[in-house]
């Protein structure tokens, strides 16, 4: 059983960083970027968000962020001097002012006094729960977490749940492991992983066996005027698509080939396009194994057998 605390107040919550594929709904929007404080996209955010941080403001957020001397990072959330980072870093600092007389990793100091000064709350989360939370990050977020993830999507949503977080507050939860870094909580859930040797032959031969092509079910003077494309549908997708991972659509480019995916599943082409009918920042479609954005965007011409990736940018910590 893991925990996390949860304060009131925070004053400042800085996260950029995690790169988040945007294949939701168009309520919650991911957004990736990892910058320097002296090298902000400062043009990008003007245009975007119409936001163009001060000097004063550039240098709060500078003074509120922390470097531990083992490497790891995190952020002041109060004037007390208490500190938001990730459970190993806090764990690793804590083990070194630890005595025979006083375990701080097991008998806790600080934390619990913060959440009871701040009006906070916290919350403990199974291990039953920290998998669905895991899993139901990766089927509606695309995003593969680490468990310590886990741990505060499912604590966040007991709280949630209990009240203590109002359902139309505005908050941040942090996630920047990889899923990778622990996959053994998984594999009571999802199974044991394949093993294959280290080459892309043995790895395009395992995708074969565990998927299915889609029937053509075209006409053929249709068939004959446009291409047919087969689009390999992500996971995060595949509830909209009646789980298939292939589906093969008709256009002449990109743009005509998510018009035609959208066409017969409805609700893909948001997830990939944003409001401007531009593909997604954190989504990647490949034509011919490259990447569109090096060759005409949406306008890239697809033809006979094509097939075209819609593949989902890898989030890590």
């Amino acid at each position: 059983m893991s925990s996390v605390a949860w304060p009131r107040r925070p004053r400042l919550l800085l996260a950029l960083g995690v790169c988040l594929i945007a294949l939701t709904s168009t309520s919650i929007v991911g957004d990736e970027g990892m910058w320097t404080f002296d090298n902000l996209p400062l043009k990008l955010l003007k245009e975007r968000y119409n936001f163009t941080p001060t000097k004063e403001w550039l240098d709060h957020l500078r003074l509120s962020s922390v470097r531990f001397n083992d490497g790891g990072s995190g952020s002041f959330i109060s004037s007390t001097g208490l500190v938001l980072t990730n459970h190993h870093v806090a764990s690793g600092q804590l083990q070194k002012i630890s005595s025979a007389k006083k375990n701080y990793v097991a008998d806790g100091f600080y934390a619990a006094r913060a959440i009871r000064d701040s009006g906070g709350h916290a919350a403990s989360a199974t291990d039953e729960e920290i998998v669905a939370a895991m899993r139901l990050l990766a089927e509606t977020e695309g995003i593969f977490t680490e468990t310590a993830g886990g741990v505060t999507l499912a604590a966040t949503q007991k709280l949630l749940d209990e009240g203590r977080i109002r359902k139309d507050a505005c908050i941040v939860v942090c996630v920047t492991g990889n899923g990778l870094k622990t996959t053994d909580p998984l594999e009571s859930a999802i199974g044991e992983p394949s093993v294959i040797p280290a080459s892309l032959k043995a790895f395009d031969e395992l995708y074969k066996q565990d998927t299915s092509r889609a029937a053509r079910a075209v006409s053929a003077p249709f068939r004959k005027e446009t291409a047919m494309a087969l689009v390999r549908i992500p996971t995060p997708l595949r509830k909209l698509t009646a789980n298939q991972d292939e589906v093969t659509v008709a256009g002449k480019n990109v743009g005509e080939i998510l018009a035609a995916l959208e066409a017969a599943h409805p609700g893909t082409k948001e997830r990939i396009c944003d409001d401007k009918r531009q593909v997604r920042r954190c989504v990647n479609v490949f034509v011919r194994d490259e990447d569109i954005r090096f060759q005409q965007n949406l306008d890239t011409p697809v033809g006979d057998h094509d097939e075209v990736s819609i593949v989902p940018a890898i989030a890590g910590g």
